[in-house]
């Protein structure tokens, strides 16, 4: 800056210290001469995109406790109890029933070829990642993620919250709209909302309605699309983007008191059906061990008592 440079370009040149989206509304500002409503917008807008994150990984907390403690029991059962009771079973000497027979068949071959497993498993992570790190993989696991049940739908709206939030903050700062959607795109944090709504950038630059170009990608919400709609023909978009920010983030929260609500008994059922097969599995050939004694000595039993009365006749 004590060279000549403007604020806005001085932020800019600090490479990904900081966004692009603080330093486009800096440059609103400097244009504008409202520097200081910029700024106080561009906090109040980091404020909700933080407070929706948190809410997102918050509710995200519990599930994810679930899903470890399900694969930390199922790992000790495989590796630690289930060998112990396989030789127990081979000094019973019985059949084991077929779903016993399996898991001691599985746990046998983790125990003895781990590192070909792990060393298998590593792989399979690596090349997902670099999948994953590739353009059409980017795309590609983004649209699996909005794919899946009940969390799909919560990514899809955080995403548009996060694109209506940032063209809101943007537009209001004086910021021309095409300049707007294309930061705005980039800061949705969705790959696949960054690559259609670059496409809604290209049709509003040759002339085509905003809201027409957002209902056409199919990933923008239809109350979304009908208040942009109603912006762009009353001359008040920014408060039209606020209100579909504001009506997406009680969607999310809705949709998120909703997952948790599902997702704990779904959980807690599953990890009572696993440990449930698995004590089955355990004591099943037990079971048919004590069946199969007790008939041997009744049989035995019979047997004398038969010889004992033809002595007796």
């Amino acid at each position: 800056m004590k060279g000549g440079e403007s604020l806005s370009d001085a932020f800019a040149a600090q490479g990904g210290l900081f966004p692009m989206l603080y330093s486009a509304s800096l440059a609103s500002g400097e244009r504008s001469g409202e520097l200081p409503n910029v700024l106080k917008r561009y906090i109040g807008y980091t404020r909700n995109i933080l407070a929706i994150r948190k809410k997102v990984v918050g509710a995200m907390i519990y599930p994810s406790i679930l899903v470890c403690a399900s694969i930390i029991l199922v790992a000790i059962m495989t590796f630690f109890v289930m060998p112990s009771f396989a030789g127990l079973f081979k000094d019973l000497g019985t059949d084991l029933p077929f779903y016993t027979q399996f898991l001691v068949d599985v746990s046998m071959t983790l125990r003895s070829q781990w590192q070909v497993i792990a060393g298998g498993v590593g792989l399979g992570i690596a090349a997902f990642l670099a999948w994953k790190r590739s353009p059409g993989g980017r795309i590609g696991f983004d649209k699996l993620k909005m794919r899946l049940p009940l969390v799909g739908p919560i990514i899809r709206d955080y995403a548009q919250n996060r694109f209506t939030r940032t063209l809101s903050t943007l537009v209001s700062g004086g910021i021309p709209l095409v300049t707007s959607l294309e930061l705005a795109a980039r800061a949705s944090g969705s790959f696949v909302f960054e690559r259609e709504l670059m496409g809604v950038t290209v049709k509003v630059r040759e002339g085509q309605p905003l809201w027409e170009s957002l209902e056409r990608t199919g990933y923008v919400s239809e109350m979304a699309v009908e208040m942009v709609k109603v912006g762009e023909s009353t001359g008040s978009l920014v408060e039209m983007l606020d209100n579909a920010s504001e009506f997406s983030e009680e969607e999310i929260d809705y949709k998120l008191s909703n997952m948790v609500t599902m997702i704990e008994p779904i959980m807690l059922v599953f990890m009572a059906m696993v440990v449930t097969g698995l004590l089955l599995a355990f004591y099943m050939p037990l079971f048919r061990a004590v069946g199969v004694e007790a008939g041997r000595r009744e049989r035995l039993v019979g047997a004398r008592l038969r010889l004992v009365g033809h002595r007796l006749s």
